[in-house]
């Protein structure tokens, strides 16, 4: 309950700031930084409550992980759906960062896929405002953002997910849009089995726009 009076009172005091913003130009600059810090002081309060969460599924990975390095192999076929997330903390682990290079790196991904959603609510939505509005929303909800602080596959997950779908939708796509829109589809599908469930997503997306 108190994580839910949080976001409410963070919610309440950002929209009133946003609105008390005068002149177009001021409000894009300052609401963007204003944006900025809400996340950069929402996940500071998060990381000194719960700090990095390294228990629960979190072991799993971490074990994998040693368990490539030692037989260069998975310990069962499934690990190979979780793949990406077991080489990101292999990575981690050999560069001597352990843990908290894995934290930062879910911190920094999860502040592009912000920025992602941002661009993609300005295409839909066709208006700045209600793009940071939609922004300012995805930042205080308090279980979304939660994920930063767990070494969990859903943190990666969800946050590609945002990228893939902003490349997935975007229009007039290059052949380097189409190429990104396969590549995060790939880390979807590798990153967690639930991303084959995207497959048939994109076959029909392609089908309905090349027919």
């Amino acid at each position: 309950i108190k994580y839910f009076r949080l976001e409410k009172r963070l919610f309440s005091k950002t929209f009133f700031m946003l609105k008390s913003i005068s002149g177009k130009k001021a409000f894009v600059s300052r609401a963007l930084f204003l944006l900025f810090f809400l996340w950069l002081a929402l996940q500071s309060i998060l990381f000194f409550q719960f700090g990095i969460v390294t228990k629960g599924e979190a072991v799993k990975y971490l074990t994998e992980s040693e368990y490539w390095k030692q037989h260069h192999t998975f310990s069962q076929p499934k690990y190979l759906f979780y793949s990406v997330y077991i080489a990101i903390r292999l990575f981690f682990e050999e560069a001597g960062l352990g843990a908290t290079g894995v934290y930062i790196f879910q911190l920094l991904l999860n502040l592009v896929s912000l920025f992602f959603f941002y661009k993609l609510s300005i295409r839909y939505f066709n208006s700045e405002r209600s793009a940071k509005i939609a922004a300012l929303l995805l930042i205080v909800c308090l279980p979304w953002q939660l994920w930063t602080t767990h070494l969990y596959t859903e943190s990666v997950f969800i946050n590609l997910v945002i990228i893939f779908t902003y490349f997935l939708l975007k229009p007039n796509k290059t052949l380097g849009s189409h190429l990104l829109t396969l590549i995060f589809l790939l880390l979807l599908i590798f990153t967690r089995p639930t991303g084959m469930l995207f497959i048939p997503l994109v076959l029909i997306w392609y089908g309905v726009k090349w027919i």
